[in-house]
């Protein structure tokens, strides 16, 4: 068999590979329980409403103490994905 047909072959057999494990995660996914995806749910609530503070901070307060505010936000934002971990 020819080089080129060779490494068509091989890199076919690759995106199967990777298709395989998509399909895996989604598996994953599955078996969360409900409690599980509520308490996701609700952290994404959570990220948003604080989103939505910082805007309307951003309205509402000279320049200088947004700066401070959002930084103190991200901190405490950063300190809970570290204890997650």
């Amino acid at each position: 068999m020819c080089r080129w047909r060779r490494r068509e072959r091989e890199e076919r057999r690759k995106r199967r590979r990777k298709k395989g494990k998509k399909e895996k995660k989604g598996a994953m996914l599955l078996c969360l329980s409900i409690e599980e995806v509520r308490e996701w749910r609700r952290e994404r609530e959570e990220e948003e409403k604080g989103r939505k503070e910082e805007k309307w901070a951003a309205l509402c307060f000279p320049h200088e103490e947004i700066e401070e505010a959002t930084v103190r936000v991200v901190a405490i934002r950063e300190g809970k994905e570290r204890k997650k971990r």
